[in-house]
């Protein structure tokens, strides 16, 4: 029981709009308690602040996560932008009876909750932007970022691009093949890959997981890098390797798997989160 003493309440539901669209919500929290618009990362949706709403309750919080365009309940929109997504946040809080509210966003979402302060200052009371970047690949120091931070009054000292990042070129490719070389400047990742193999799975879904992956006749290797549980690396396992948040593992078939993982990891450079 939330500490004011009421039953917290979930409501999953959609509404429509005037333009025509559908839009997803989930309300988790007490009616009257300090609203918190969760705009989540992709992939996301509604779901995704489930897991807090215990203890938002407790602290006096009732979250809403809203499903962008195409996800959840939210129908989709090609060629929206993140401003046009503003007055379908501000329409389910009107629905919801909330003026006032706070806003968080995650990855991608991010850029989401701060176009809300940008464009409804007068009713967002905070933002909290984590871990956050751009809808897409690019460089925040350019076009409609610069205009956002600027209507807000914000001081950018350095940029991210896919996740915490600094350093990355502005040009930087998702990744590039240079001979045997696999290099992704977005993850701060190089793999040499061992003596005849060849890549044949290249997987640049980051940051919800990348996939390089080689064979060898019957063999095979998969570096993979999920950030669903990034904290759980095993320093005893040859297999994983963390690095920063990040946990890397290598999945090997083969006759003799640690000899070809102990190839596999010789050939494997990592940076460090923010690192030159």
């Amino acid at each position: 029981m939330p500490a004011t003493g009421k039953k917290e309440r979930v409501v999953d539901q959609t509404i429509g709009l005037a333009s025509g669209h559908t839009v997803g919500f989930a309300d988790y929290g007490i009616p009257d308690a300090t609203a918190v618009l969760w705009c989540h990362g992709g992939p996301g949706s509604r779901l995704d602040p489930a897991y807090l709403r215990r203890e938002a309750s407790e602290a006096g919080l009732r979250i809403i996560g809203i499903d962008r365009p195409g996800y959840g309940l939210s129908a989709p929109q090609p060629g929206r932008t993140i401003a046009g997504w503003v007055p379908e946040a501000l329409a389910v809080a009107d629905h919801l009876g909330i003026g006032q509210f706070a806003a968080v966003g995650t990855s991608t979402g991010g850029a989401f909750a701060l176009a809300l302060a940008a464009l409804a200052p007068e009713r967002v009371l905070g933002v909290v932007a984590w871990s956050s970047m751009t809808d897409g690949p690019g460089s925040l120091t350019s076009g409609a970022a610069v205009e956002l931070y600027g209507r807000l009054g914000a001081t950018v000292e350095r940029f991210t691009i896919a996740g915490a990042r600094h350093d990355v070129p502005r040009d930087a490719k998702p990744y590039v093949i240079d001979g045997d070389r696999y290099v992704n400047e977005w993850l701060g990742l190089e793999l040499t890959k061992p003596a005849g193999f060849r890549f044949v799975e290249l997987d640049e879904t980051w940051p919800s997981k990348t996939i390089v992956g080689m064979e060898r006749g019957s063999e095979r290797v998969r570096v993979v890098a999920s950030l669903q549980a990034p904290w759980e690396g095993d320093a005893s396992r040859p297999d994983v390797i963390s690095v920063g948040l990040d946990t890397w593992r290598i999945e090997v078939e083969s006759p003799n798997p640690q000899a070809l993982r102990a190839e596999v990891r010789h050939g494997l450079r990592l940076r460090d989160v923010g690192s030159p």
